[in-house]
C-alpha cells in the first residue's frame, strides 16, 4: 500500500495521476540541476502540502545546506525555515523543530515568527518532559520519549503509481508457507518452523513465532541466522565486523580492507549485501553516541539505518527487501536458506511458552541484540 503521512488525515483523496505527473516534473528538474536550491524547496513544499512531511524534511534540509553556501538571500532562507519547520511538526519532531526555530532566531533576531515558534515549542517540550518523567525509565529512555517523532498514515492503492512493483509481502498464510519451505533442507527435513505465536493476545493478533519441530535437548542448536542488519552498542575490541561476535583465532580477512569476519559465510554475507558500499569509509562517529548503552535506545537506530542504506546503495535498487524471498532478502545466499545467530535453549521465563520451544522477542544482551529460545518446564 502507498502510505501518505502527516499530522492529520486528508479529507480529500489524493489524485495519484496528477501527483505522479507533478512529482516526475520536480524530479526531472532536480536531476538536471541538483545544486539549485529552488528545485528542492519547490518539491519539499509540494510533498509537505500533500501529506508527506518526512520527505519534505529531507528536501528542505538539502535546500538549507545549499543556501548556506551562497550569498545571503533572506527571503529564500526564511522560506526554507518555514517549510522545514512545518514539515518537522508534521512528523511530530518537536525537539528538532524547536532547535531549528532557535537557530533561525539567532540569525534573524527581528523575525517575529521564529521567536513565537521557538517559545511555543519549548513550552510544549517542557510539558512533554514532565509527562515523560512520570513514566519512569532511564534518562536515555525519557529523552527518547521527548525526541521520538512519528506520522499518521493513510493507505492508497500501491499499484496506482506506475513505477511501483507488486505490493510487499505481509503476514499471510502464503508468506508463512514460503518461509517454511525455505527452512527445509535438501532432504526435506526441518529443525524448526514458523507458525502462529502461542503468546498472541487474542485470535485477531497476527504475531508469529518460530518453533522447534522436535523435543529439544539442552544446548541443542536448531537454527543459525546470519543477519546483515545487526547492531551493537559497545563492540568488543576483537569483535567481527558483521555481527559483532568475538573473532576466532583464525578470522576471515576481507579481500579489500582490514575488516575481519568470523567465518567465510559471514564474510560472504557482508560482501553480498552492504560491505562494498561501506568499505573504506569512516562511520565511527555514528557509533560514539551508543557506547555504554545497556538497552535498546534511539542512538542505535542510525547504525541500523546505515546498514539498510548501504545495502540499498550496493544493490542499486529502491525496492524493499520484502519483494524478494523473505528469508533470503537481506543475504542472497546461494542455496536460499535461512541462516541466523546460534539460538540455544534457555530456561523458560514465561509459562505460556510453547512446549517444544518458542522464539521470543529479541533482547539486548551485553549491548548486542540476541534471540532466546525458551523451552517450558525448566527453571
Amino acid at each position: 500500500m502507498v502510505s501518505r503521512s502527516g499530522t492529520t488525515q486528508s479529507q480529500q483523496p489524493l489524485d495519484l495521476r496528477m501527483f505522479e505527473s507533478a512529482l516526475r516534473l520536480f524530479d526531472d528538474q532536480i536531476n538536471r540541476s541538483s545544486y539549485d536550491a529552488n528545485h528542492w524547496v519547490r518539491r519539499g513544499s509540494f510533498m509537505r502540502e500533500h501529506g508527506f512531511p518526512e520527505i519534505a524534511v529531507g528536501d528542505a534540509f538539502k535546500a538549507k545546506l545549499l543556501l548556506d553556501r551562497e550569498p545571503a538571500n533572506l527571503e529564500a532562507r526564511k522560506a526554507v525555515y518555514e517549510i522545514l519547520g512545518q514539515a518537522l511538526l508534521g512528523c511530530h519532531c518537536h525537539w528538532e523543530a524547536a532547535e531549528l526555530w532557535e537557530e533561525a532566531l539567532k540569525q534573524y533576531p527581528r523575525w517575529g515568527m521564529a521567536g513565537e515558534k521557538a517559545t511555543d515549542l519549548r513550552e510544549l517540550l517542557r510539558r512533554k518532559e514532565a509527562a515523560a518523567a512520570s513514566l519512569g525509565g532511564t534518562p536515555q529512555e525519557q529523552k527518547d520519549r521527548l525526541k521520538d517523532g512519528g506520522v499518521f498514515t493513510v493507505n492508497y492503492r500501491w499499484t496506482e503509481f506506475s513505477w511501483t512493483p507488486e505490493r510487499s509481502l505481509t503476514r499471510s498464510s502464503k508468506l508463512v508457507a514460503l518461509i517454511n519451505e525455505e527452512l527445509r533442507g535438501k532432504d526435506g527435513e526441518t529443525t524448526c518452523y514458523l507458525a502462529r505465536s502461542t503468546l498472541a493476545a487474542d485470535g485477531n493478533d497476527d504475531m508469529l513465532g518460530m518453533f522447534a519441530s522436535h523435543e529439544m535437548q539442552n544446548g541443542e542448536c536448531i537454527l543459525t541466522d546470519r543477519t546483515a542488519t545487526g547492531v551493537c552498542s559497545t563492540p568488543a575490541p576483537n569483535s567481527r565486523a558483521n555481527c559483532y561476535a568475538s573473532l576466532p583465532d583464525t578470522p576471515q580477512q576481507a579481500p579489500c580492507c582490514s575488516e575481519a569476519f568470523c567465518s567465510p559465510e559471514c564474510l560472504n554475507l557482508a560482501m553480498k549485501t552492504y560491505h562494498k558500499a561501506l568499505c573504506g569509509k569512516d562511520f565511527t562517529w555514528l557509533q560514539r553516541p551508543t557506547v555504554g548503552l545497556s538497552h535498546n535506545a534511539s542512538p542505535l537506530r542510525p547504525l541500523l539505518m546505515l546498514r539498510f542504506l548501504t545495502t540499498g546503495v550496493q544493490n542499486l535498487t529502491l525496492r524493499p527487501p520484502t519483494h524478494r524471498a523473505p528469508a533470503t532478502a537481506l543475504q542472497q545466499t546461494p542455496h536460499r536458506r535461512l541462516h541466523a545467530h546460534r539460538i540455544r535453549r534457555y530456561p523458560s521465563q514465561d509459562p505460556r511458552a510453547a512446549r517444544r520451544g518458542h522464539l521470543r522477542q529479541p533482547q539486548l544482551r551485553h549491548g548486542c541484540l540476541t534471540a532466546h529460545m525458551d523451552a517450558s518446564g525448566e527453571q
